[in-house]
Parts: C-alpha cells; sequence; structure tokens
C-alpha cells in the first residue's frame, strides 16, 4: 500500500466551526492563504477536546518546528488572526506556516500546497495551473 503524501490532520471538534468561518472570511478577503487552509480542514480528522494528544498543533497552543536541518525554533503559540500581535511568540493560523502547521503531530512534514485560488473568481484550481479553468483568467 502507497503511503500518503499528506501527513493526517487533527482538529479539536470545538474549533472546527471558528475555523470554517475564518476560511469563508479569508475566501472573501481573497487571502492567498485560503484554499490551502480550506483542504487542510476540510480533509481533517475531528477529534473530542479531551482526546486531543498532547502533541498536535493546535489553536492556542505552543508548537516549535524545525525548518530542514536547522535548530528547532522558539516555542510560539497558533492563534487566530484578530489574536495575532507578536511574531516573536505567535503564529498566525492565516499565514502558510501557520496553515501548514494546524493538526500535525510532532516528526510529520506539512505538505506542499496542492491547490490555489483565482484572484478573479476564488475559485480553487490546481497550483500548477496557468489558467483558470473557471473564468479563464491568467494565474500566477
Amino acid at each position: 500500500m502507497m503511503q500518503s503524501l499528506q501527513p493526517d490532520v487533527l482538529i479539536a471538534k470545538s474549533q472546527h466551526k471558528s475555523l470554517k468561518r475564518l476560511v469563508a472570511d479569508a475566501f472573501r478577503r481573497r487571502d492567498r492563504v485560503a484554499p490551502f487552509l480550506s483542504a487542510e480542514v476540510r480533509r481533517a480528522a475531528l477529534c473530542d477536546d479531551a482526546a486531543l494528544p498532547d502533541d498536535v498543533v493546535a489553536l492556542h497552543r505552543e508548537v516549535s518546528f524545525q525548518l530542514d536541518r536547522s535548530p528547532p525554533t522558539p516555542y510560539r503559540i497558533l492563534v487566530f488572526p484578530a489574536d495575532f500581535n507578536d511574531p516573536e511568540t505567535q503564529i498566525n493560523i492565516l499565514s502558510p506556516l501557520g496553515a501548514a502547521l494546524l493538526g500535525l503531530r510532532r516528526g510529520d512534514v506539512p505538505a506542499d500546497p496542492t491547490t490555489k485560488a483565482c484572484a478573479e473568481c476564488l475559485s480553487v484550481i490546481p497550483v500548477a495551473a496557468k489558467r483558470c479553468a473557471f473564468c479563464t483568467s491568467q494565474v500566477s
């Protein structure tokens, strides 16, 4: 059996509705992270808050990560954009890094985004697309 290229994503049930609202708002504002965060929230397994393992990256939890072979970063707290005020101690969930870390466990490697949003019609299209399949606009 072939192993999935994307690690499993686990989200607390209590945060799921808030994340879905955040994604909808991000699409309305044409946020470039919206398609990836939307895909992650849609594919996530939901878990009772009390059963969410301690090593799962979740909103309002501390996380440290490691890029390539660099040393681990200092711990930061994953937060909603409205709560984000200090990049030294926090990670915005609507940043590419925040969206990629959400729901991962210790040792997981974030997946690269496979989709992006068309800036004209906000359709979700493959990341390699040069034109939107829905409105035919050129996309970068």
